[in-house]
């Protein structure tokens, strides 16, 4: 097998006028949708759904306690065990 030598030769870059390239989309929310999957719905409105995230948080912590904590420390939401009941994450 031939193998050509890596070289560190100069290059060229040519910059032309024109208009610049739109920005790339944000996601703009993000949202629990039915059945269980996370929407994430971005700037140019497209949507990215990440299916079974219900399925996968309560696999994950399955018998455990989760809680929601604002940025204090002070408790949100919760505190109670998780649970995928019919689909759906239940925390008691």
């Amino acid at each position: 097998m031939n193998v050509t030598p890596l070289t560190n030769s100069p290059m060229r870059v040519v910059i032309a006028p024109g208009t610049a390239l739109s920005p790339p989309p944000f996601i703009a929310s993000a949202e629990i949708v039915e059945g269980g999957a996370l929407q994430f719905t971005m700037s140019d409105g497209s949507t990215v759904e990440v299916a079974n995230l219900m399925q996968a948080l309560a696999a994950s912590v399955g018998g455990n306690s989760l809680a929601t904590l604002n940025a204090d420390g002070a408790l949100m939401l919760g505190a109670g065990t998780v649970a995928l009941v019919n689909g759906t994450l239940d925390v008691t």
